[in-house]
């Protein structure tokens, strides 16, 4: 999905770009260098305050500038999946949208219903269910059900885990979690599967997962 690995990405900015059809979200011109990761160059879209973090590949002898040919391979790339997203919205009856979450953000969980009707409005055919996910430093594991479609789920961060891999979550609250709100059982083989991975993170923010 074109959501995955992206930072910066709250969940009022997917469903702005669901329903702008993704207007700036890869324009060449507001794309800036900002920071190494691994083997990768990190890129900010300064309109819309993301980071493109695992797209460009590092070249040391020009962190400004991103040669046409790379842009296109990763334009080419961010084009399939967002038109594998359209395919998924157009054509299924009834989706679980996940989002994870560093912590609570206020203007999202209020602003939660209005975005879900809007999608609804676009694409009427589809029943969206959405699942907040965000990490919390407390034992509380309290599911709160705001209505039928919208649920938010507190994550306690081991306290083994360092700040700087937070990012990771909690992957047994994981797995609770989705044998919770997961149906589709061949979606719950690859979440399952995908724990065994050792140190990984679960791709969840903002998926798109059929039911």
């Amino acid at each position: 999905m074109p959501f995955d690995w992206i930072y910066g990405i709250t969940i009022n900015k997917a469903y702005s770009l669901i329903e702008s059809s993704f207007q700036g979200f890869l324009d060449k011109d507001n794309l800036k260098f900002s920071y190494i990761c691994g083997i990768h160059n990190v890129y900010s879209n300064t309109e819309l305050n993301i980071n493109f973090v695992h797209d460009f590949p590092q070249n040391p002898s020009s962190k400004i500038n991103i040669s046409d040919q790379v842009f296109a391979e990763v334009k080419r790339k961010y084009d399939r999946r967002i038109k594998r997203l359209y395919e998924i919205l157009n054509t299924k009856k009834k989706i679980l949208f996940i989002h994870y979450s560093e912590g609570a953000c206020p203007e999202d969980i209020i602003s939660l219903e209005r975005n879900r009707l809007n999608l609804c409005k676009i694409f009427p055919q589809l029943k969206i269910d959405i699942l907040y996910i965000y990490t919390k430093n407390t034992l509380n594991k309290k599911i709160e059900k705001i209505n039928k479609h919208i649920h938010l789920v507190p994550m306690p961060i081991p306290d083994n885990l360092s700040p700087e891999n937070r990012w990771i979550g909690n992957s047994k609250q994981f797995k609770l979690i989705f044998k919770k709100f997961t149906t589709n059982t061949k979606m719950k083989g690859r979440i399952f599967n995908f724990f065994k991975i050792k140190n990984k993170k679960m791709l969840v923010d903002n998926n798109f997962f059929n039911d």
